[in-house]
């Protein structure tokens, strides 16, 4: 038996019938407007044709049914997506204890604020834990009417593409709806159907408001690793969207080697926009940020030599100390713990990596090192994978290599006899 849609049910049989033998247009468009039904009955009228369609309605008529539902629930959900873009975009965490970085965050905001032009791609880069997403936050809600943005944060996991589908879903408002989705497409929603969608509805928002709308896609450098022929597709579709000026879609990254990627793809590259880093704050930033914590000044200077400007390891020290669960050096142990286990991980410890070694030593010794003489001592493969260690951190725009932060280089240095110094040095 053929399942009929529920609003199937409202027309009974002698309205039907009236309706082929005297065509009555309010009920022909309940049935479905301007199909080959409608068309056909209106032009022909009664007579064979209509008692054969009358005598057979069990056969096509849910079909016919079914087709407008799926229809109507179809520009649902796009008109639910648009609306997505006449909105403030989500964050999911809301921004504690404000350090105003304020050109920073101008510059920030010139570049996720939807605009009449095409600006390229822009690329927002930093090392994990710098503040970018907070900076990011800051930028759009000092936008005076902050639509046409719309963000979505990489998953930490991604097995296949589609959990990064989801993403994208859940923050256009793209609900679950088994009229018009496959058992499959609601178990592994498609990447391509959600673009899809996203593109459409860019495009809608730009011709009414004469505005390229942005779309923010924070920690991609988890695509760029887990999901890289993702990554690059979305690579490739930034390239055209912004050429044919439909939306502006901005990468931030907190790994620098994202953008040597990308740089490979020299189409694509070519309309990448501007490039921003944002590093660690500045120890009057730290100091007036731990001070707003309401951490004693003497601490303040302890904490800040030992993390630096880093806001992630500056908020983990004030925490601890201030809800008295960890003591300075207690902070102090754990930091070193957990550097001791990304050094390990990394091959770095107990002479496993002779190359790495020197490579300590030379930024012990220097403070940076240059992008060329740190691939000269790696190689390309062993060198990207070092830098995905948080061990090391490279900075685009000066071209050099780091210690991934304050902490890092912390551990090292107290360290370096025990782990480093017997190395031969080049």
């Amino acid at each position: 038996m053929i399942r009929r849609p529920a609003f199937y049910n409202h027309l009974t049989s002698d309205r039907l019938a009236s309706s082929l033998f005297h065509p009555n247009p309010h009920i022909l468009l309940e049935l479905k407007e301007e199909t080959w039904f409608t068309t056909l009955i209106t032009s022909l009228g009664g007579g064979l044709i209509a008692t054969f369609l009358f005598t057979t309605k069990d056969l096509w008529l849910p079909t016919e049914f079914e087709s407008y539902e799926r229809n109507n629930h179809q520009i649902a959900r796009e008109s639910a997506i648009y609306d997505t873009f006449e909105k403030p975009p989500k964050f999911t965490q809301p921004i504690r204890n404000i350090i105003l970085r304020n050109t920073l965050t101008n510059i920030i905001r010139g570049y996720i604020t939807p605009s009449a032009n095409s600006r390229g791609y822009p690329l927002i880069i930093g090392e994990h834990g710098t503040g970018k997403t907070c900076l990011i936050k800051l930028a759009a809600e000092s936008i005076e009417n902050p639509k046409g943005i719309i963000y979505v944060d990489t998953p930490n996991t991604l097995p296949s593409p589609s959990k990064f589908a989801e993403a994208m879903q859940e923050v256009l408002g793209w609900k679950p709806d088994p009229v018009i989705d496959t058992p499959e497409s609601l178990e592994n929603p498609s990447f391509d159907n959600i673009w899809g969608a996203f593109v459409r509805a860019a495009v809608k928002y730009q011709v009414k408001n004469k505005t390229i709308p942005v779309l923010i896609i924070d920690n991609a450098n988890r695509l760029a690793e887990k999901q890289p022929e993702l990554f690059d597709e979305i690579q490739d579709e930034a390239k055209r969207l912004t050429d044919e000026k439909i939306a502006t879609i901005v990468f931030v990254s907190s790994e620098g080697h994202v953008p040597r990627r990308m740089m490979k793809r020299s189409s694509s590259w070519s309309r990448a926009g501007a490039i921003i880093e944002v590093g660690d704050i500045t120890k009057e930033e730290a100091l007036e940020y731990l001070r707003l914590r309401e951490v004693k000044d003497m601490q303040a200077l302890q904490i800040y030599d030992l993390v630096g400007g880093r806001m992630i390891h500056l908020e983990y020290a004030a925490d601890e100390i201030i809800n008295q669960v960890k003591s300075l050096e207690a902070v102090r142990k754990s930091s070193f713990t957990w550097v001791k286990k990304q050094l390990e991980s990394a091959g770095l410890l107990y002479g496993g990596h002779e190359t790495g070694g020197t490579i300590i030593r030379k930024l012990l010794d220097e403070g940076s090192i240059s992008y060329d003489d740190y691939i000269r001592l790696t190689g390309h493969q062993n060198g990207d994978a070092l830098l995905e260690r948080n061990v090391f951190a490279f900075h685009y725009i000066s071209d050099r290599i780091t210690f991934q932060s304050t902490i890092v280089q912390q551990f090292c240095k107290e360290n370096l006899a025990m782990y480093w110094l017997k190395k031969t040095r080049i």
